[in-house]
């Protein structure tokens, strides 16, 4: 016996109750779906618009399944310093070439990076390592992120302390950053 084909419309309407019971596709995906199979049921038929947007959403979701979307990848940040004129910049950043770029846009100064140090694998904790930063050097703040380059020697001696977010026996266990690294000073 030979296989019974199926239009294209009741091939359509088992993608779209696929799509309707996968509660890995996001909600609006799947009530969208939902809501061509009502119109199907009641009417028996698509119009050209709405099989237009149906073979799109299961067009889309099989491609979305294929690529699979990764979980994002640990990230490492970094503390820095970026010189332009007589001001430096004091940031964090996942990307020092990027981030050097983006300044760079902004400031009519050429912009160098004259210190880096990695302070983590979390956005939250390079933000509480850059505020402490900040705080170490607020005396010579410009504005913003900005302060005068009298500050860059303080780095040197910059050491920063951050509860660890991962599991400890001790509650008031504390990780202590030392930072080794040396500043570029040679172009004051």
């Amino acid at each position: 016996m030979g296989k019974i084909q199926k239009s294209s419309d009741e091939k359509l309407i088992i993608e779209l109750q696929k799509i309707r019971e996968d509660s890995s596709i996001n909600v609006s995906t799947r009530n969208f779906a939902a809501g061509l199979l009502a119109h199907y049921l009641t009417v028996k038929s698509f119009t050209a618009k709405q099989r237009y947007h149906a073979n799109n959403t299961v067009s889309r979701v099989r491609r979305e399944k294929k690529l699979k979307v990764k979980p994002k990848e640990k990230r490492k940040y970094y503390l820095y310093a970026m010189v332009a004129g007589l001001n430096v910049k004091l940031g964090y950043t996942s990307c020092i070439k990027k981030r050097k770029a983006q300044i760079q846009t902004s400031c009519a100064e050429k912009v160098d990076c004259v210190w880096s140090y990695p302070c983590g694998s979390t956005e939250k904790e390079a933000k509480a390592f850059e505020k402490k930063m900040h705080r170490f050097c607020s005396k010579y703040k410009v504005r913003g992120e900005w302060f005068s380059n009298e500050c860059l020697p303080l780095l040197v001696n910059f050491k920063p302390k951050l509860r660890c977010n991962k599991p400890m026996q001790n509650v008031n266990e504390a990780i202590e950053l030392e930072l080794d690294s040396k500043i570029d000073l040679s172009w004051i």
